[in-house]
């Protein structure tokens, strides 16, 4: 019975990647959204309001935040209020460097807090949408939730430490309710274009950074259709899976061909 439930399980993702999900719709949902004042944050809520969603936007800058919640109210979109939050957004503060290099307080800040905003968000959310039975968390972590890189330590860090958080809770929620109907999805994306990442280095132009715009489509179509777990663009998560199966020191010359990171601005 167990195989069988196996090889259904198999057969039913294999069919997905040939028949695309349905989306859901989502113009009667509510969707809280952290870290709205800028950068994917603020594409996130605005191409949410598109789609005729409920917006409540967070942030630790109130003028920045409200800035998003006016662009979205002019252009016809729906916003609860405006939300000025203590929680630390460290995306401009990632020291880019060795760890050597780095100063421990840098470092610490990125280790200390960053995580804990993630982890303390969905501990305060996650029991009232338990409750009503329903409900979708997503989560962004980054490609450095994939792969180690050279200067990003502190980053990969908090970035691995995001996945495991969701996978757990996942687990747990499955443990206590093997019938959840609360959705949770893992989304890893390449370096943006947001300014935030300097120095970034690559290869082959293809392997560039990506617009805000492109990222921020493709994870809401990942909420959307209720995938679990994928990387921006795909061929990421695809690729770290796939190495898994070869040994660590084909893996290493395959990263050393490619040259894909970023260098120390320290």
């Amino acid at each position: 019975m167990m195989l069988m439930s196996y090889i259904k399980f198999c057969l039913e993702e294999f069919a997905k990647l040939v028949v695309p999900k349905t989306e859901t719709n989502v113009s009667d949902e509510v969707v809280l959204i952290t870290s709205t004042g800028h950068g994917i944050g603020k594409e996130l809520a605005l191409q949410y309001a598109d789609l005729g969603a409920t917006l409540l936007c967070w942030d630790i800058n109130e003028s920045t935040n409200a800035g998003t919640v006016e662009q979205i109210k002019v252009a016809g979109g729906k916003d609860f209020d405006v939300k000025s939050v203590s929680l630390e957004d460290l995306a401009t503060r990632y020291p880019q460097g060795s760890q050597f290099e780095a100063s421990q307080q840098a470092e610490q800040q990125v280790h200390g807090h960053e995580f804990s905003v993630k982890l303390e968000m969905v501990q305060v959310f996650l029991p009232d949408v338990v409750r009503q039975n329903r409900g979708h968390i997503a989560a962004l972590s980054s490609c450095a939730g994939l792969f180690g890189l050279n200067n990003l330590v502190p980053s990969c860090d908090t970035k691995y430490a995001v996945r495991g958080f969701m996978k757990a809770t996942a687990e747990e929620s499955r443990y206590l309710n093997p019938k959840n109907p609360i959705k949770m999805t893992m989304v890893y994306p390449y370096i943006n274009d947001t300014g935030l990442c300097k120095k970034s280095r690559f290869r082959f132009s293809s392997m560039g950074l990506i617009k805000p715009q492109e990222t921020v489509a493709f994870v809401i179509k990942t909420q959307r259709t209720g995938l679990e777990e994928i990387s921006v663009p795909r061929d990421y998560f695809i690729i770290e899976k796939i190495s898994n199966l070869f040994p660590c020191k084909a893996v290493l010359l395959l990263c050393g061909f490619l040259d894909i990171g970023v260098d120390s601005n320290l």
